[in-house]
């Protein structure tokens, strides 16, 4: 059995391999994340051997630079760490790796802006905030466009917030603000199947979640404080990078999901366009700038040309 986080609450896959923790905290569409789930529960051993060889390598993950704009994804489900049998399940996106990729991009001198191709229903919170920071910091000094190319709801919508811009196609989905913990009360079964389950614990709290036994009340409230702590950065960040209250905000942290011309109508994002017009419309800007660039440093060495010939008598 792999070891407990330290809020213990889980989530099973039943069939013929063990009891698999699916992180504690998420930040995800529940539409997205009852899929997953479902998907989880009818996974055998069997399935999992088929598929050892073809494990989603997503440390080769790649930043594609086109005419000086750092093209990164986020596409599928959002995990620090997301490989094992994760990312084999589910594929997905690690938010560690992007991270990453996002501090290289502002450090690299061949690029001068930085867009975020998102197709994500959210996920795990754990490393949410570290990459969401990361793109905010990075738009000191290169522009962050995010690009909607799907779904950015619940901890890709956070990312995508801390954007310089958002874009979102016609038909694709922005929100699902908010965090949920989900607890699967299993004690009434046990009891049905004749199986006592007995903790031995430093306190209550250190048992809730725990398969077999019952969630009361008090450690409800608990979990539900977690949630309401997330739930209250989750909005704070979004109203400081959308530059909107924080009262704003809220109205819609209530997991609504908006269609882009909604999602815009409610300050979410700047506009309605997809992927290859925003891409179009940086690489634009960045071949000017360069241009502009080039002409100046050719003045310069015209300037210095005619300084050095007068300087001689010449011309």
């Amino acid at each position: 059995m792999p070891p407990k986080a330290e809020v213990d609450v889980t989530l099973s896959l039943v069939g013929r391999i063990p009891r698999y923790s699916l992180d504690v905290l998420w930040a995800m569409w529940q539409p997205a994340m009852a899929k997953m789930v479902a998907e989880a529960r009818v996974v055998t051993k069997l399935d999992i051997d088929a598929q050892l060889g073809r494990l989603p390598d997503i440390a080769a993950a790649k930043t594609e630079i086109v005419d000086g704009v750092a093209v990164i994804d986020i596409n599928g489900p959002m995990r620090k760490g997301g490989g094992g049998l994760f990312a084999l399940l589910f594929g997905g996106a690690d938010t560690s790796l992007i991270t990453e990729q996002v501090n290289q991009a502002v450090a690299n001198g061949d690029v001068s802006k930085i867009l975020l191709r998102i197709d994500s229903p959210g996920g795990s919170v754990d490393g949410v905030h570290e990459l969401a920071s990361a793109v905010a910091a990075a738009n000191e000094t290169k522009p962050v466009t995010a690009q909607v190319s799907g779904t950015a709801a619940s901890a890709a919508f956070w990312v995508a917030s801390q954007a310089h811009q958002v874009f979102a196609g016609e038909m694709d989905m922005v929100g699902s603000i908010g965090a949920i913990i989900i607890v699967e009360g299993s004690s009434g079964m046990f009891a049905n199947m004749g199986v006592e389950v007995t903790a031995l614990s430093t306190g209550k709290h250190k048992e809730t979640g725990h398969e077999g036994l019952p969630i009361d009340d008090e450690q409800k409230a608990e979990l539900q404080k977690l949630v309401d702590a997330f739930g209250d950065k989750f909005v704070s960040a979004v109203a400081k990078g959308r530059g909107m209250s924080k009262a704003a905000v809220s109205k819609l942290a209530d997991g609504r999901m908006f269609l882009a011309a909604e999602a815009k109508a409610n300050g979410l994002i700047d506009g309605v366009q997809g992927f290859d017009a925003t891409l179009g419309k940086m690489q634009a800007s960045t071949r000017r700038r360069r241009a502009a660039k080039a002409k100046l440093a050719l003045a310069g060495v015209d300037a210095e040309h005619r300084r050095y010939l007068e300087a001689r008598g010449v011309g």
